[in-house]
């Protein structure tokens, strides 16, 4: 038996704080149409999923997107400048 130890792969995404004042374009951001007073309704491959003011959004270079808790986006990602690749697709939605 090899036990081993592993790193995950670094991972570099796109993501918004959402917050009272960007609600909208946050949402939009998305592609969600299904905005509310506190939230909107983010489509994913899973189904709708409700993002609330103060969660993150992440978009994956992939375009996959997802909604995060403030505290663990805190523990797991770190701001670093954005890289050209994303740029370019940021250009095009």
């Amino acid at each position: 038996l090899h036990v081993g130890s592993f790193r995950r792969k670094p991972l570099t995404i796109l993501a918004v704080l959402v917050t009272d004042d960007n609600l909208r374009d946050a949402a939009a951001w998305c592609g969600s149409n299904h905005l509310r007073e506190t939230h909107f309704l983010l489509p994913t491959n899973a189904g709708l999923t409700a993002v609330y003011i103060g969660e993150w959004v992440i978009r994956l270079a992939e375009g996959d997107i997802y909604s995060c808790r403030a505290d663990l986006f805190d523990e797991w990602y770190e701001a670093i400048p954005i890289r050209r690749q994303f740029q370019k697709k940021e250009e095009d939605v």
